[in-house]
């Protein structure tokens, strides 16, 4: 048996991410055999329709679609500019700065995990901070 085999077979099974997987599949199954899914009718005409008309027009600012033809540019930023002045941009700049530290330390906790948690890569060789500690039989 080679060892990317005995890995395989030998490596920790979370009971509950197989339980959600049975569960999401059934819920999957029963939706489709419900009888309210009709696979045909995702692509029909009038769904593009529908797709088109959202795009083209409920997504889209009213004083933008009622903008004259050709001024859809200046349009968007008339609606725009009241959106981005006073505090909003602000909000809107602290919310991004929050989204990539939260972003950014889930990466590094995952990561500072990553060795505890993972065999080591290539091929069963451990690397340096793995073979440090498994030659001294622990971990961080």
């Amino acid at each position: 048996m080679s060892a990317v085999a005995r890995l395989k077979r030998e490596r920790p099974r979370s009971l509950y991410l197989r339980v959600s997987a049975v569960a999401l599949a059934g819920l999957a199954v029963a939706a489709w055999a419900s009888g309210t899914f009709e696979v045909g009718d995702l692509f029909t005409e009038r769904r593009a329709e529908n797709l088109r008309r959202f795009l083209t027009v409920d997504a889209v600012p009213r004083e933008v679609r009622d903008a004259e033809p050709g001024g859809g540019l200046a349009a968007f930023w008339g609606w725009l500019a009241p959106r981005l002045s006073g505090r909003n941009l602000e909000a809107a700049g602290s919310t991004l700065a929050l989204a990539v530290v939260a972003a950014t330390r889930a990466a590094g906790r995952g990561r500072a995990r990553a060795p505890r948690t993972a065999p080591p890569a290539g091929g069963g060789r451990a690397g340096a901070v793995g073979g440090r500690a498994a030659r001294r039989g622990g971990g961080r």
